[in-house]
């Protein structure tokens, strides 16, 4: 309701307001002229890599890990930046990507 309210009054405010939600969320605003729909998809397997590149920085990480990231991650980018941040904070990328492995299964199928 808060939402609905906010997005009304939008037009009449010098502001741009993002949300974000879920696929399966219907906005019932998504009809009026000053709202935008974008639909952002997940990362493809290259971005994934490119994105792990950039937050690596000067770094290297082996093409191994760099794939094992890529894989537990599933194209969402924030998971790439945490999971490839972890990795370069512990210093052991074995230890790290073990541990994600170990909780893999307690992440919602629905994230």
């Amino acid at each position: 309701e808060l939402l609905d309210l906010v997005v009304e009054r939008v037009p009449l405010l010098p502001v741009l307001l993002l949300v974000t939600f879920r696929p399966e969320f219907q906005p019932p605003w998504t009809g009026q002229a000053h709202v935008t729909v974008l639909v952002l998809n997940r990362l493809d397997r290259r971005e994934g890599a490119a994105l792990v590149r950039r937050v690596v920085g000067t770094g290297e990480l082996p093409s191994d890990v760099v794939a094992e990231i890529i894989e537990r991650t599933d194209g969402v980018p924030l998971f790439v930046e945490e999971l490839t941040k972890a990795v370069l904070e512990s210093g052991n990328a074995r230890t790290v990507l073990s541990r994600a492995a170990a909780t893999a299964l307690n992440v919602p199928a629905t994230l």
